[in-house]
């Protein structure tokens, strides 16, 4: 009898299989939920009835209650109809989470929080679990939040509204992130994204465009650092500040237009060596920024003009741009090889000026007295000088310079006959 029952249960499984019915072993994807809101959605416990809820952060706590819950589901997607989101405080993404931006929808950072018991953020959105942000653990490496996706679908926007130093997206210690389809606008001072100590991210098909005039510093677009006590390359709580480089990040298909600079690192970051010194550089490592338009990079008020500004990077791949009336395309500082820069375009924007391709040369010295971090010289369009990070903290590091074998400098020199 029980060998007839166990040959019975057997066919019907073979049975259900053969009809395309799955089984899972966990019930981790049962929990995963789509939700769907407007800005007039209800706010989810526990912020139903906070006295923190005003016209100010009803939205913030609006999205935050909703990513808390997605967090305990182990993931979800969440969609966000037409229409105004005034965020005021940085809204956390846990890992295995999809934003759905529909058209029609509008992310406006504010600076005021009315009467609730905190001030307003910088950034409108910081990828992390919220339970890390909220408990203050300090992650280190990759082990941060993962596969994640920003998607937006009919020409969604961000707006810093010229907030001083407002961030859109922050993403640091972690893996498989992709942000696409977004127009961002109107930055001052911050950084419409800022990438720290990730690996594997993903930009594509978003629009960057319009920098206060009434920015202090060339700040970049997308910003490339690191989490670095010395440099303040990450300003979150819950970063180690391990000095974590990014890898993989991938910048395509975008457009950037009327900005100080588009995409690039402004400090470096180094290690000690086993005498105490720092010596041993921290390199982004494979970054590929391909098919992109670059449109009036400019800042007249100092002189780093490139729309895109490479320090310590490693590996890099520059390929298919078009810069159209930027002060200048491309600035190198402390990168090592491999280099690939081919097939990219510029329209009535000057040289790519190498400004730090270095006086060395594979390791030697170029044969030109050149003062370490000060001085420069310039040969057939091409500047060369080592960098050294000039704030109190981070002039400790050493000076970097850019290890170019002759290749490397030829693909420069033939942007330089480009008119």
């Amino acid at each position: 009898m029980k060998k007839n029952l166990k040959l019975l249960y057997l066919g019907v499984l073979f049975s259900l299989l053969s009809a395309g019915v799955v089984f899972s072993s966990t019930t981790s994807d049962a929990k995963k939920k789509n939700y769907t809101i407007t800005p007039k959605s209800k706010i989810l416990k526990p912020y139903t009835k906070s006295k923190n809820v005003n016209k100010y952060t009803k939205h913030y706590l609006l999205l935050r209650s909703y990513m808390e819950k997605i967090e305990k589901n182990g993931g979800g997607k969440l969609t966000l109809k037409k229409g105004t989101y005034k965020i005021s405080n940085s809204v956390c993404i846990p890992s295995n989470t999809t934003l759905v931006l529909k058209k029609g929808v509008k992310l406006v950072k504010i600076n005021k929080t009315g009467g609730a018991k905190y001030k307003a953020a910088q950034a409108m959105f910081q990828i992390v679990h919220p339970k890390v942000f909220n408990k203050n653990k300090k992650l280190t490496e990759y082990n941060g939040s993962h596969d994640v996706k920003i998607i937006g679908k009919g020409n969604p926007s961000v707006n810093l509204k010229n907030i001083k130093d407002a961030k859109g997206f922050v993403i640091a210690h972690s893996k498989n992130i992709t942000i696409t389809g977004i127009k961002f606008k109107n930055m001052n001072t911050g950084h419409f994204i800022e990438a720290d100590a990730s690996m594997n991210a993903k930009i594509q098909n978003c629009s960057f465009s319009n920098a206060s005039k009434a920015s202090q510093f060339n700040k970049e677009a997308i910003n490339i650092d690191t989490p670095d006590p010395l440099t303040g390359g990450l300003n979150v709580k819950w970063s180690s500040q391990d000095r974590t480089v990014n890898q993989g990040l991938i910048i395509e298909n975008c457009t950037f237009k009327n900005l100080n600079r588009a995409i690039g690192t402004h400090k470096y970051s180094q290690k000690q060596d086993e005498t105490g010194a720092w010596t041993i550089n921290c390199y982004h490592t494979g970054t590929i920024i391909r098919n992109n338009t670059f449109e009036n990079i400019a800042n007249s008020k100092t002189d780093s003009h490139a729309a895109i500004f490479m320090m310590n990077w490693k590996d890099t791949t520059i390929t298919n741009n078009t810069f159209t009336n930027c002060q200048s395309a491309m600035d190198f500082r402390g990168l090592t090889p491999t280099l690939t820069v081919k097939a990219n375009t510029l329209n009535n924007t000057p040289i790519a000026k190498a400004y730090g391709v270095a006086g060395r040369v594979n390791g030697v010295n170029s044969g030109t007295s050149v003062s370490e971090g000060n001085g420069w010289i310039e040969k057939d369009g091409i500047y060369y000088l080592g960098y050294k990070n000039t704030d109190s903290k981070s002039s400790v590091y050493s000076p970097i310079y850019n290890i170019f074998g002759v290749e490397y400098v030829s693909q420069i020199a033939e942007m330089n006959k480009q008119k």
